[in-house]
């Protein structure tokens, strides 16, 4: 049964964190070990050399003053010619670990006790609040940290996501490409109810009592929801206008040249959902791309991918009743859908511009499968990537070619497999 000591011990053996850039993967199991592999994807046959490092190995470079941990999670993972970079959390440290010819060095690590982390880049740019104050700051991937933003409106609070993370909303801060701005949610709850929540945290025998923010249905007191994009260099903050229809804004996403942010704007009454596009530079906006309505609800859940300066992937079940891929093209306005039957696609991965292919995990075997496929955008033919029928969980870092599969059956009951797209 769930729960209790010893029922870690009865899982299947799962590493415990996972990430890949390019050809190269790391990954710690759950002793706490680490190891990186390199594939070479010049060779027909799958072929991948391996360094690995033990917990104790991996303790010694970070200092001996840290206390014996297997709990490490990589946040990420950068690959250059000199030398590979990990960035890594450790209990209350965030650090960064290169390795270079074959050695596992130390470059610098950062006290986390004073902050909440909140959203990376995966490339060793961070953004955070300093808890329990109103200011944002940038960690670089050289170490540097610096406060970016101060809210001086105490009606104001930029350390919580909106709209009790329903939507699909899990972060709220959204770094450009070009790193010079970031978009964010700032939120007034004066008016929201507190309701009163009683627990005995940590095995504590005196409970206590804390009062939460919650807006109750029926209510007229919702929280109020803006978005902001800072100038990190300038300072300044452009507000996104809101044309009166805006209650949630969902699936921020930049442009790939940073000079707009794309948006859902759902309604209140949550029946309609525009999709639409701001200029950065003065929040304005520019265009309406999509609109959806439904009699019931409309619930969007995923941010639009970009697969070039033009064109765009983006899910929704509104068309076709089950949720699909769709195609947008901004130059000629013209949408086209890339996914179809009485399935559902479940996990949008990436696209591989060398393969032309939408990477996806979708239920098209068995609503009970998660299983890999990629669809070709010139032609619409579909492949099962995954050579196995069942649940997959596929890490990978958007466009291939290599991936890292975390498989489980009626028959099987876990086994991680390293894959490489095929051309």
């Amino acid at each position: 049964m769930p729960g209790g000591e010893r029922y870690k011990d009865f899982q299947p053996d799962r590493y415990a964190s996972v990430m890949v850039r390019g050809h190269v993967v790391a990954l710690v199991d759950a002793k706490g070990d680490l190891s990186l592999c390199h594939v070479d994807d010049t060779q027909p046959k799958l072929t991948f050399s391996t360094l690995h490092f033990t917990n104790e190995q991996l303790l010694a470079v970070v200092g001996a003053d840290v206390k014996p941990t297997k709990e490490i999670a990589l946040s990420g993972l950068t690959v250059s010619e000199a030398c590979v970079s990990l960035y890594v959390s450790l209990g209350s440290l965030l650090m960064r670990l290169n390795v270079v010819e074959g050695a596992l060095r130390m470059a610098w690590r950062v006290s986390m006790s004073d902050w909440t982390l909140t959203s990376t880049d995966g490339e060793g740019t961070y953004l955070f609040v300093a808890k329990g104050k109103e200011e944002i700051y940038r960690l670089d991937p050289d170490g540097g940290r610096k406060m970016i933003y101060v809210e001086k409106d105490s009606s104001f609070t930029v350390r919580k996501t909106p709209s009790r993370n329903e939507f699909g909303i899990e972060e709220q801060f959204f770094l450009s490409p070009d790193k010079r701005k970031v978009a964010f949610y700032h939120l007034n709850e004066t008016s929201v109810t507190e309701f009163p929540v009683t627990s005995a945290p940590n095995g504590s025998e005196m409970p206590r009592t804390t009062l939460l923010k919650y807006p109750f249905a029926g209510t007229k007191q919702s929280e109020q929801v803006e978005v902001g994009i800072l100038d990190v260099e300038e300072g300044s903050v452009t507000w996104l206008k809101n044309d009166g229809e805006i209650c949630y804004w969902i699936g921020l996403t930049w442009s790939p040249d940073s000079q707009s942010l794309f948006c859902y704007g759902l309604n209140r009454s949550q029946q309609r959902s525009r999709l639409l596009q701001f200029d950065a530079a003065t929040g304005d906006i520019t265009r309406e791309i999509l609109c959806e309505d439904a009699f019931e609800y409309v619930e969007p859940e995923h941010s639009p991918l970009f697969i070039d300066t033009q064109r765009f992937l983006f899910q929704s079940r509104t068309f076709s009743g089950y949720n699909h891929i769709y195609l947008y093209d901004l130059a000629s306005n013209r949408m086209e859908q890339i996914t179809q039957g009485n399935w559902e696609v479940t996990h949008l991965l990436g696209y591989s511009a060398a393969r032309d292919q939408v990477l996806y995990l979708a239920t098209r075997n068995t609503p009970l499968n998660r299983d890999f496929f990629a669809t070709k955008l010139s032609d619409g033919v579909t492949v099962q990537v995954s050579p196995s029928v069942g649940t997959h969980q596929v890490y990978m870092d958007g466009t291939g070619p290599v991936w890292v599969d975390e498989f489980q059956s009626e028959s099987e009951p876990g086994v991680t497999t390293l894959g490489r797209l095929e051309t």
